[in-house]
């Protein structure tokens, strides 16, 4: 995912790994609860939901390569759900929505406080869990018109 940490310019260092701290822990509490959900679920949304679990997995895995030591990583919290709060199929459901949208603020302040490939990465995770949540039946979640610096153009700069 680029380069070390300490080796870029950031607007600032704690910001960086605060944020970045705090999205590893928020993709190890949804690969757990998109776990969780899939013993509820049956079929095909089974299947998406430990898609989403491995791909959560797979995103705390880069997480780690940006943070400076790997033996400093926070403690893990618990997950956003567990599997015996769910009896139902929309228990499920409602869970997986709940946890992509929780995660699209963390993705967020990842990339508000990240540039370059970071910062990009951070922005393209967010939209996805966006995205993924609407597609579990959660709600929209709104974006703000542009990012810090102006980097990334807004939907009236590109009319």
């Amino acid at each position: 995912m680029g380069s070390h940490p300490r080796s870029r310019t950031h607007r600032s260092l704690g910001d960086f790994v605060s944020a970045w701290e705090a999205a590893f822990q928020a993709t190890n509490a949804a690969e757990n609860a998109c776990r969780a959900a899939s013993v509820v679920l049956i079929g095909r949304e089974r299947r998406r939901a430990l898609v989403r679990a491995a791909t959560h997995a797979a995103n705390r895995t880069r997480i780690q390569t940006l943070l400076a030591d790997p033996r400093e990583l926070p403690a893990l919290p618990p997950a956003y759900g567990r599997a015996g709060d769910l009896t139902t199929p929309e228990d499920g459901r409602t869970l997986v929505s709940n946890t992509e949208n929780a995660l699209v603020p963390v993705f967020a302040d990842a990339a508000a406080a990240s540039s370059g490939t970071e910062r990009s990465w951070a922005v393209d995770q967010a939209i996805d869990c966006a995205v993924t949540g609407i597609r579990w039946g959660g709600r929209s979640m709104a974006f703000p018109q542009s990012l810090p610096d102006g980097d990334v153009p807004t939907q009236s700069q590109d009319q």
